[in-house]
């Protein structure tokens, strides 16, 4: 079969179902390639609450992501909450401490769910993995799944950068050294197979009073008693290193004052419901304890999609804490991530293979440290888009330890969402033009959402003016317009003059 549109959308991740969203109101021919029973990527199949700046709630992210942000809360809005909850416009629906929309990846599903426009034809595939045809610099078919796709623009918005391997883009994978970044962090040699450490995420709910202690796993053992490079003795332990200090710090899952492990990213308190079926305190085990960055156990191998090891760990760290803490109450629930077993239906992925682009996103252009007067990021005149979150770079596959830097909000230059030499493929989520390091303030929720819509907007443009995107970057006139219009689409291209940013 061949399918012939204006834009293909491969994969269905966050950015993907961003595009999907701003190319549905614009009149061209969408296709979308899903590879997961739920689209959305880290904030439902990967089950991982949205991680977010502190003036989220005011500014700092496109009118898009307003909308699903919106729709989530009414979701529980329309499936019964407590009145006095409801009529708050900023409810925390898990109220953990780690976002301030903890929520079910179930419930942020259906709202995406119900976001995605008619227009868009969403096909569902085994794999997207692709047999692509290219004429100089230019995709002109791809084959996937067995059907044949003729598109005008590609976007690759798959969690791990597939297409750019597929259609042999000039791409980066894993760390840069500091000679090629000038980075103040990065290695002193380059190396393609050390990458942040994967999580298979899983649901948790506490019945105090009950027994659900499982069956202890086949590599219990070997967990149990690893103790990871850099860190604060064996890995299984209310204990870790400050990622500031090295310092050892101590967090129980329920202490006696203040968040714990469980609120830490607890997303139902039941207290606020009326109805829903959310009858016990649950929570997302997406912890420093189920970080996995090796070694690998298994024949399958540790590489950039993880392996069957990720979710051995937080089987076995689950154990740990019915066994030996005691907290026999703690149940897998596969209510909130759509498995039977509790666990996400995929591995969460923090890193993708990124682009060699016009422009690179590094440390030094967003970190607080190389600007120590700065309450922002400095200026890029042709921004399509801003963020702001910590670099947050978690373990990595060669025992480098996890890398936590202060960061300014700054905005998204143009030239990271173009290749060198792809003229009409597009990333469309964490594959931008970012290395290894400032991918730790790049790969957060909104961030993947400004990215997927302006990606779109960029294809949109260059369709309707009979252009490359590398005609646009080297165009301020055509900039300018494309500035334009991503801001009549609602995507914020600057922070507020007045607003109180700071370091985060």
């Amino acid at each position: 079969m061949i399918v012939e549109c204006d834009v293909l959308i491969v994969g269905d991740s966050l950015g993907g179902c961003a595009a999907a969203y701003q190319l549905g109101g614009l009149g061209l021919r969408t296709v979308m390639l899903s590879d997961h029973d739920w689209i959305g990527g880290q904030l439902t199949s990967q089950a991982v609450p949205p991680d977010e700046h502190p003036w989220i709630e005011e500014f700092g992210c496109t009118r898009g992501y307003r909308n699903l942000r919106d729709r989530i809360r009414q979701e529980y809005r329309r499936e019964g909450l407590m009145p006095e909850v409801a009529s708050d416009p900023h409810f925390n629906p898990g109220g953990g401490w780690v976002s301030r929309l903890c929520c079910s990846p179930r419930i942020a599903w259906q709202a995406l769910t119900a976001m995605m426009p008619e227009s868009v034809e969403i096909v569902r595939v085994q794999s997207l993995e692709a047999a692509v045809e290219k004429a100089a610099c230019s995709v002109t078919s791809l084959v996937i799944d067995g059907s044949e796709y003729r598109a005008r623009f590609v976007l690759d918005a798959t969690e791990t950068g597939t297409l750019l391997r597929d259609a042999e883009v000039d791409h980066i994978v894993g760390a840069e050294s500091r000679s090629e970044t000038a980075e103040p962090n990065a290695l002193e040699q380059a190396d393609p197979g050390c990458f942040q450490a994967v999580t298979h995420c899983a649901a948790l709910e506490w019945l105090p009073d009950e027994d659900f202690t499982i069956d202890k796993p086949a590599n219990y053992e070997f967990w149990a008693g690893f103790e990871p490079p850099h860190w604060s003795g064996k890995l299984f332990s209310w204990n870790y290193p400050d990622v500031q200090t090295g310092e050892t710090r101590e967090l129980q899952l329920f202490p006696e004052e203040g968040g714990g492990w469980f609120t830490y990213r607890q997303i139902v308190d039941p207290a606020i419901h009326d109805g829903l079926g959310f009858d016990h305190p649950s929570t997302m085990v997406n912890w420093p304890q189920n970080d996995f960055a090796g070694p690998c156990t298994c024949r399958a191998g540790l590489s950039l999609e993880g392996c069957q090891c990720s979710r051995d760990l937080t089987l076995a760290w689950l154990y740990w804490m019915q066994s030996e803490a005691g907290f026999t109450g703690l149940r897998l629930s596969g209510d909130h991530v759509g498995s039977a077993d509790g666990f996400a239906q995929e591995v969460y992925i923090r890193e993708s293979r990124r682009i060699s682009a016009l422009e690179t996103i590094k440390e030094q252009g967003v970190s607080a440290t190389c600007h120590p007067e700065a309450v922002r990021a400095p200026a890029v005149e042709n921004s399509i888009g801003i963020g702001a979150y910590r670099i947050d770079l978690h373990p990595r596959t060669n025992g480098q330890p996890t890398i936590d830097i202060s960061a300014l909000p700054y905005q998204i230059p143009l030239g990271a969402l173009i290749p060198r030499h792809a003229e009409n493929l597009l990333p469309a989520c964490k594959n931008i033009g970012v290395t290894q390091i400032a991918n730790g303030c790049t790969r957060l929720h909104p961030v993947e959402w400004n990215i997927g819509e302006s990606a779109a907007l960029l294809a949109a443009y260059c369709i309707r003016e009979k252009l490359t995107p590398q005609q646009v970057h080297g165009s301020a006139d055509h900039t300018r317009d494309l500035q334009e219009l991503m801001v009549r689409r609602g995507i914020e291209i600057d922070w507020p003059e007045d607003a109180p940013l700071h370091p985060l």
